[in-house]
């Protein structure tokens, strides 16, 4: 069984579930542990995965998520694939696929668990031999080993790494979908553990985005990925201004080179400006990031102001009174809500209204 470290130092990759993606899978893991000394092996292990994920899963055709932890005695390598029935050839006299893997960690050196989601986590942890870090030059160097334990927002591009890979081949429109599963991926791996009530109701405004979907086309996803990393920017780590819009798209822009339409959407989410204002930072924000088109930045509002913290979608007024509720009426947030209220109650009735049109 896997035991979660303290912090994540893990690359996490979100790949198409098709046969050209095992070979991007490969490239990703060995950049990132150059200079392990098991590096070799958890490629191989991770092409494994990836190409059971593809071909023996409900992953096929759809997505799946690979991740690779470097420890200073182990390196850990899983797969996440969307479940199904595994189709395995029959025996043959032959080593395949798991065969490998088993070979390479043991017979309690790898295991298969099931997600609450229904989905699959296959996994593999490669022992490092004593002695082996003494004999690698660059590996007790290793940026990624000596981030543990840090809480430096320098570190988080290298703790916390995630991509989403997009053949050239993809249409707008796929990649507006794809963004949204990678954005959930990457909100997941950001929040879940550290912040599980930020991602109750990130998965809250989400799924209000997706209730959009129809009337804002082929947006629709691109709405969806900003709904999952709207908080992000709540993160210890990454809590730089305190005005966590900002702090989350600097995040998306610097480290995730992200959309820099979703990067707009998270700076400025919910009337943002205000708050920037009462901190003195509307000039960096409107500097850095220009404010999204009307439309887009009207439904991410809705999304998060008919959302409460627990995720249940919820009036805005109930919404807004709750927000004065948690923070007191002198807080810099409750003045900031206040005299954004007028806007935000402005974003809802528009979409309400489109929507009463389709």
């Amino acid at each position: 069984m896997r035991t979660e470290p303290a912090i994540a130092t893990w690359y996490v990759g979100t790949y198409l579930g098709s046969a050209d993606q095992a070979q991007h899978v490969r490239q990703a893991v060995a950049r990132y542990l150059a200079g392990c000394p098991a590096a070799y092996d958890a490629v191989l292990i991770a092409s494994e995965f990836a190409s059971n994920a593809i071909v023996h899963s409900a992953s096929r055709g759809a997505f799946f998520t690979v991740r690779a932890e470097p420890h200073p005695d182990y390196v850990w390598v899983e797969a996440e694939d969307l479940g199904g029935s595994w189709h395995c050839r029959p025996p043959d006299g032959r080593s395949h696929g798991l065969d490998v893997v088993q070979a390479l960690t043991g017979p309690d050196g790898w295991g298969v668990e099931t997600t609450t989601s229904g989905g699959r986590v296959v996994w593999a942890r490669l022992d490092l031999l004593p002695g082996e870090l003494a004999g690698t030059a660059s590996w007790p160097n290793c940026p990624v080993c000596n981030a543990r334990g840090s809480r430096d927002v320098s570190d988080v591009s290298r703790r916390q790494s995630a991509s989403v890979h997009v053949p050239a081949w993809l249409t707008s429109v796929d990649f507006m979908q794809l963004i949204a599963v990678w954005a959930q991926g990457l909100a997941g791996t950001l929040l879940a553990n550290t912040l599980p009530r930020r991602w109750a109701h990130v998965q809250g405004v989400a799924a209000q985005a997706r209730s959009l979907a129809s009337s804002l086309g082929p947006d629709a996803g691109l709405l969806e990925a900003a709904a999952w990393l709207h908080d992000i920017g709540y993160l210890p780590e990454l809590a730089a201004t305190g005005l966590h819009g900002l702090d989350g798209a600097r995040y998306l822009r610097d480290v995730q080179h992200a959309e820099p339409l979703l990067c707009r959407l998270v700076a400025h989410h919910s009337c943002a400006v205000i708050e920037a204002e009462e901190r003195g930072l509307a000039d960096t924000l409107n500097r850095e990031f220009a404010p999204p088109p009307r439309p887009l930045a009207d439904a991410l509002t809705f999304c998060d102001m008919t959302t409460s913290p627990d995720g249940e979608h919820v009036h805005v007024n109930h919404r807004l009174a709750e927000i004065h509720d948690r923070y007191g009426s002198g807080h810099l947030v409750s003045r900031s809500i206040r005299r954004a209220t007028p806007l935000i109650l402005e974003a809802v009735g528009q979409v309400n209204a489109r929507a009463s049109r389709l």
